[in-house]
């Protein structure tokens, strides 16, 4: 339990000082478009940060009227990113990374990193070595490895194996790993009996999917999935490309042998496990006041699955009106905030805020 009492220092709130108004929101609250703009109908980007312990920092950006001076600003929006990441799960890094953060959560916190069992499967053939790269710059030879990944993402994992035969085969395919929007796997599972290969749909997506198939052998189709014969023996990778009801495409893919052959056919399945945060390190709060000053939250709701924050991009930006170095922050924003006896939705937001920092 993080003790947040003489340690505490609340610096003030202080406008960032700008002649261009950069800073925004854009986006749709409720069903409602919302836009507001630093330098717009008073508007204005305050920057602060907040020392909760000698090693937890909260960096908060707040686009609010600068004539307001109480706590919840009627019309206003506010994003605290709690830390910045979880590096080695032990040690506060206040580097911030472009990609996607989980919102933060009560009890146990918002998870940040997350372990992920890889399983592969062989068809005919003995696998003699394995070579894993897991798309965050992690590899492993070992056979079924676990991994960490530090950060939410979309990560592009390939397995390489070489056979007692000599032959190579080679499967790649992203894997959504953490909160990342409507992100899904396009998963489906192919089973031969001789030179025919009938298709199981797995996919993770929204309902109704539109469908592509690649059988790789030269041949295409449309259309939910079904099966496919292949005119001669062989390895053949299949791939799937489908667009489900949120307007996400997932590429996805196969690899199928028609024996009898002499080549191996490698593919692999995971299974992921959120790493316990229970400071909160590197999460995102996201407020917002309406025109009546009801104040909503995500720090006090279970986000769907189809919530997300990703940045796009982190800046220095010059020196607040307090002397504070500050950073401007380009993020994507959907999620469910609650006021405690409702609920609003936030989606499609664009924002630019700024925050403070030491």
């Amino acid at each position: 339990m993080l003790l947040l009492s003489a340690c505490r220092k609340d610096l003030p709130v202080a406008p960032v000082s700008t002649a261009t108004p950069v800073f925004y929101f854009n986006g749709t609250i409720q069903g409602q478009h919302q836009s507001i703009q630093a330098g717009i109908n008073n508007y204005y980007m305050f920057s602060s940060f907040v020392l909760d312990s000698p090693s937890v920092t909260s960096y908060t950006g707040y686009l609010k009227n600068r004539s307001c001076s109480i706590g919840n600003c009627p019309g206003s929006i506010r994003i605290t990113i709690r830390n910045a990441v979880q590096r080695n799960f032990a040690i506060a890094d206040t580097a911030l990374y472009n990609g996607y953060y989980p919102y933060a959560a009560g009890g146990n916190g918002g998870a940040v990193a997350n372990n992920v069992q890889f399983s592969d499967t062989i068809v005919n053939g003995v696998a003699l070595n394995y070579h894993w790269s897991f798309g965050d710059g992690g590899t492993s030879t070992l056979h079924n490895p676990n991994h960490t990944f530090a950060q939410p993402g979309i990560y592009p994992v390939t397995l390489n194996i070489t056979d007692t035969t000599g032959s190579v085969c080679t499967i790649t395919n992203n894997w959504p790993i953490g909160p990342c929007g409507n992100a899904f796997v396009a998963r489906f599972r192919a089973v031969t009996t001789g030179d025919t290969c009938v298709i199981t749909d797995m996919s993770q997506g929204v309902h109704p999917i539109n469908y592509l198939w690649n059988y790789g052998d030269g041949t295409t189709s449309a259309g939910p999935p079904t099966g496919h014969s292949y005119p001669t023996n062989g390895v053949y990778k299949i791939t799937a490309t489908e667009t489900d009801a949120t307007g996400y495409s997932a590429i996805f893919n196969y690899n199928v042998a028609c024996a009898p052959t002499r080549h191996s056919a490698i593919n692999y399945t995971i299974s992921s496990s959120p790493v316990a945060n229970m400071n909160n390190l590197g999460t995102i709060i996201v407020e917002w006041t309406d025109a009546n000053g009801i104040d909503y939250s995500t720090s006090n709701i279970t986000q769907p699955s189809g919530s997300s924050f990703q940045i796009l991009s982190v800046d220095n930006y010059q020196f607040n009106e307090n002397g504070q170095a500050t950073q401007k922050i380009h993020a994507k924003i959907s999620c469910l905030l609650s006021s405690g006896s409702s609920n609003v939705t936030i989606t499609d937001g664009d924002v630019v805020f700024a925050i403070a920092h030491p």
